[in-house]
């Protein structure tokens, strides 16, 4: 299910639960206007001490029918 997990931007709704090691999410930047829409997905995991990205690098920009 996409949405059910922590709002860390307070954007959509305020939560105030916490990352925890061995989780993952995703940080999804976008701009939607009437007429055009652009977003970027950067896959996150939770370690130990540190997050970090997982998954490959974007290389080009790929257009959704």
């Amino acid at each position: 299910m996409h949405g059910s997990g922590v709002h860390m931007d307070d954007f959509e709704t305020h939560d105030d639960r916490r990352l925890i090691p061995g989780t993952g999410f995703t940080i999804e930047p976008g701009i939607y206007t009437a007429t055009f829409g652009v977003r970027t997905e950067i896959n996150m995991f939770v370690g130990e001490q540190e997050a970090r990205v997982t998954g490959p690098l974007q290389q080009e920009i790929v257009t959704l029918a």
